[in-house]
C-alpha cells in the first residue's frame, strides 16, 4: 500500500502538468489564431491599398487621356474653321474675279458695238449707248449685290457680344 500512496501523488501531479500543458496547449492555439488573424488582416489591408493606388492611377490615365483628347478635338475644330474661311475667302475672291472678268468682256463687246455703230445711224448709237448704260448699271448692282453678301457671311462668321 505504501507504493500505492507514493503512485497517487505522483498521478495528481501528472494530472496538473498535463491540465497546465492543456492550458498553455490552448494559449499558443489562441496565440497562433490571433496572429493569422493579425497576418490576414495586414494582407488585406495591403491589398486595399494596392487596390486603392491602382483605380487612383487608372483614374489619372483616364483624366490624362480624356485631356488629351479633348486638346486634340479642339485643335482639329479650329484648324477645321480656319480652313473653312480660307475656302471661302477663296472662292468668293475667285467668283468676284469671274463676275468683274464677265462684265469686262461685256464691256469690250459694248465698246466694239459702239466704235462699229458710230459710222452707222446716230438713232442706232442712242439705241446702244442706253443699253450700255444699263448694262453698267447692272453689273455694279450685281457686284454691289455680290460684295454685300460676302460681308454678311463673313458677319455669321463673328462671335456674338
Amino acid at each position: 500500500m505504501a507504493e500505492t500512496q507514493t503512485n497517487t501523488p505522483r498521478k495528481t501531479d501528472d494530472s496538473k502538468s498535463d491540465q497546465a500543458k492543456g492550458a498553455e496547449a490552448k494559449h499558443d492555439v489562441t496565440e497562433a489564431a490571433r496572429a493569422g488573424a493579425d497576418a490576414t488582416q495586414h494582407v488585406a489591408a495591403a491589398g486595399r491599398t494596392q487596390t486603392r493606388r491602382a483605380i487612383e492611377e487608372a483614374s489619372r490615365i483616364s483624366a490624362a487621356s480624356e485631356e488629351a483628347g479633348t486638346r486634340v478635338v479642339y485643335e482639329l475644330a479650329d484648324r477645321s474653321v480656319e480652313a473653312g474661311r480660307k475656302l471661302f475667302d477663296a472662292w468668293s475672291t475667285g467668283t468676284e474675279a469671274a463676275i468683274q472678268g464677265a462684265f469686262d468682256l461685256q464691256n469690250a463687246v459694248l465698246s466694239t458695238g459702239l466704235s462699229y455703230i458710230e459710222t452707222g445711224d446716230r438713232v442706232s448709237r442712242d439705241v446702244v449707248e442706253r443699253w450700255s448704260e444699263a448694262a453698267h448699271s447692272a453689273q455694279q448692282a450685281t457686284l454691289e449685290a455680290w460684295q454685300a453678301t460676302i460681308q454678311t457671311a463673313w458677319s455669321y462668321d463673328e462671335p456674338a457680344e
